[in-house]
């Protein structure tokens, strides 16, 4: 869909389209979702502690970011930066609110939003965390990510605002290159901040950091995540694949990784390799899951699912950045849903098989001579690896 073309409010599957009047005030239409699980009733501020190692201009950015949304609330700020730092390095389930970084490879993401949820669905704790695998810049510059943009999607989470599907939103669900759009927010996406706030600030009860109901978890800790996902093109696809092959799905096993996330290990048994030296198997870690402790849900993009029985096309990637947990399994997808294609007998019927989120195709009867002429102009055109190598981190 082209740029012009995402102008115009949408209506999409799982967005809402509102004309809200809430305590006095009206909003305009706008394409955004609300995410349901929303802040408890009455909370009026969340304070972040933001990892130590990231750099002056980087913190801040985040506080600069968080002015965007402060400045379109009418009840005033709701975002702050604690002006104590964190050591922590990974998000956790703490009574701290977190902005957090690591090298965690290439796992399609840019940051995430983590909400932990107490046993009526609100959200009584927020850490953000980003992928430092990545190239990230305070500018816009060739090839590299710009963080406050990010950090600006990001604290629109935090205030329960969900993905849009028009481009030119900051709440747009997909992360570009080369770009500092998404730090400016449009006037869609400050009217689906105050009708989203509204849902929970009132006058009569007010409450904040301190105060707030911290011990109200269920048995279970419940996170229902918000992921930026990466937009791949089909070279681009290629180009970070170092294995791309067709199989069936044989065995599947939710497992903790090193946070203490639940992730799920998906087993492949290799039926056509198209690109790389894999085994007979290859197994893919996608996050999310349900362990003794632990429900971990994420935005359907940014989390693939499989069924034993399945037959896939499957472009894969061996960078785990600095994971201490990378010798656990073997790969990630590309650009998670957008590197899993559907190569099933209706897929065959029809002669092609399309990605899980519909943006990309492959002739059944021409893969490899497809990805054979994408690998001959990446290499012709010199074209770059989106992520840095494993073991590197970018400076933010």
């Amino acid at each position: 869909m082209s740029k012009k073309q995402l102008k115009k409010p949408l209506i999409i599957a799982g967005s809402l389209l509102l004309l809200m009047s809430c305590a006095g005030t009206s909003f305009a239409a706008y394409s955004h979702d609300l995410y349901p699980n929303y802040w408890q009733q009455g909370r009026s501020s969340v304070t972040y502690s933001v990892q130590s190692t990231f750099d002056s201009t980087t913190k801040t950015q985040m506080q600069t970011a968080m002015s965007q949304w402060n400045n379109a609330l009418p009840s005033g700020s709701f975002l702050y930066k604690s002006a104590s730092d964190t050591n922590d390095s990974t998000p956790s389930q703490n009574n701290i609110n977190t902005i957090t970084k690591y090298p965690y490879g290439a796992d399609g993401f840019t940051g995430e939003h983590v909400p932990y949820l107490n046993s009526a669905g609100k959200v009584i704790e927020s850490d953000i965390r980003i992928n430092s695998s990545h190239n990230w810049s305070n500018s816009p510059k060739p090839n590299y990510r710009d963080i406050q943009s990010t950090m600006t999607h990001e604290f629109g989470h935090s205030l329960r605002v969900g993905h849009s599907p028009i481009y030119e939103d900051t709440m747009f669900g997909e992360g570009s290159l080369n770009t500092d759009y998404k730090r400016t927010l449009t006037t869609a996406d400050r009217e689906a901040a105050q009708a989203s706030v509204s849902r929970w600030i009132t006058n009569s009860l007010r409450t904040n950091d301190d105060e707030s109901s911290k011990s109200d978890l269920s048995d279970k800790v419940v996170v229902h995540s918000e992921a930026e996902v990466i937009q791949f093109d089909k070279n681009q696809l290629v180009n970070e694949a170092d294995v791309i092959v067709s199989g069936t799905v044989i065995f599947q096993e939710v497992k903790k990784d090193f946070e203490g996330f639940p992730v799920t290990d998906t087993t492949i048994r290799v039926q056509t390799v198209y690109k790389g030296e894999p085994g007979e198997t290859v197994t893919i870690r996608v996050k999310g899951g349900e362990t003794d402790n632990m429900i971990y849900t994420l935005n359907k993009e940014a989390s693939p699912t499989f069924k034993i029985g399945e037959e896939a096309i499957v472009f894969l990637t061996g960078n785990k950045g600095s994971r201490p947990d990378k010798d656990d399994f073997g790969y990630y997808l590309v650009g998670q849903a957008q590197g899993k294609f559907d190569s099933g007998i209706q897929s065959q019927s029809q002669g092609v098989a399309k990605n899980s989120t519909d943006t990309h195709s492959l002739d059944l009867n021409n893969i490899q001579n497809e990805i054979n002429l994408i690998e001959k102009y990446n290499k012709l055109n010199n074209i770059p690896k989106l992520y840095l190598p494993e073991g590197q981190e970018s400076n933010i």
